[in-house]
């Protein structure tokens, strides 16, 4: 049984229950509290489906269904289009077959993937399904005789995953769009750091009276103006990640990361704004630079190929 969900909380999505909220599943005779119908119909597509084992294995909540697939429900007969599926769709041996990579949104562990290929491997004409976990990209074999491309988005719409064919071109210039990103986060990193360390030094190493009060504000307050832009820009990708792991329960090293910039950052612009206590703005920046070199560093190169 998942115990990661509290007993109050939706037992698929994780998010608050509305009062006296009529949706529930039930699991190993246990009934669980749903927040929407959206849920409710993913949960109970999921067990009655015979696939509960993954609310055991799971190690991250999804996100919510929301109106977006019901919307697009209307539209995934566009993708049964010959000349659509021509872009995407290639033959898969001499049996008739054909494969597609698919873009798949939501997901969030392994639990997922496991979902994910049982889902489809249960549907008659499904020859063959893989998720990669690492780019988020499936790749699906069928036989469009028993099975039409709609149908198959469709089933995954059902399970709470958004799909759309997989472009490579597009991913490509969003993987280098990220790159270019990082390395200007970096950028930014370094040169705050080493301007914000030219104004703390003088601080450090002079005595009692060698340096004016109005020179230690005007360190200070220049400290502050090049740490800003570190904290706000270089130390976005910490600050995003540590909202979701708050967001699913699951914490990683993103949180305490955050903390410490964030609350340097904090108590030393009080600091200058009250003329009180110390500043750290040269720690916060060199801090935002270490891990800013460790994030890139640690991303792997992504290469595209297409299906």
């Amino acid at each position: 049984m998942n115990n990661a969900v509290p007993a109050s909380d939706c037992y698929h999505c994780g998010n608050p229950v509305p009062t006296a909220a009529p949706w529930t599943i039930t699991l190993d005779e246990h009934t669980h509290p749903l927040c929407c119908p959206g849920c409710e119909a993913v949960a109970h597509a999921i067990v009655d489906g015979g696939l509960e084992s993954y609310y055991r294995y799971r190690t991250e909540l999804p996100e919510r269904p929301d109106e977006r697939q019901a919307a697009k429900a209307d539209t995934w007969s566009v993708f049964d289009d010959p000349g659509l599926q021509a872009q995407f769709v290639h033959p898969d041996g001499d049996e008739g077959n054909v494969k597609a990579t698919l873009a798949i949104e939501g997901i969030t562990c392994a639990a997922c993937a496991w979902l994910i290929e049982h889902r489809l491997n249960a549907l008659p004409g499904v020859t063959s399904s893989a998720v990669n976990l690492t780019h988020h990209r499936l790749r699906v074999s069928w036989n469009p005789q028993q099975l039409k491309l709609s149908q198959l988005l469709a089933e995954l719409a059902a399970i709470g995953y958004d799909a759309q064919p997989y472009e490579p071109d597009q991913a490509q210039a969003r993987m280098q769009y990220e790159e270019r990103m990082n390395v200007r986060r970096l950028i930014i990193a370094a040169v705050g750091m080493m301007q914000v360390m030219m104004f703390s030094i003088p601080i450090y190493v002079s005595g009692p009276g060698e340096i004016s009060d109005d020179f230690y504000a005007l360190f200070h307050w220049l400290s502050f103006a090049l740490a800003t832009p570190v904290v706000f820009f270089s130390a976005q990708p910490f600050f995003r990640n540590a909202l979701r792991d708050l967001r699913t329960g699951v914490l990683g090293m993103d949180v305490p990361v955050s903390l410490a910039i964030g609350g340097a950052y904090l108590a030393s612009s009080y600091a200058v704004l009250f003329n009180v206590g110390e500043v750290y703005f040269d720690s916060v920046a060199m801090f935002t630079f270490f891990f800013a070199v460790r994030a890139l560093r640690g991303k792997p190169r992504q290469t595209t190929q297409r299906a």
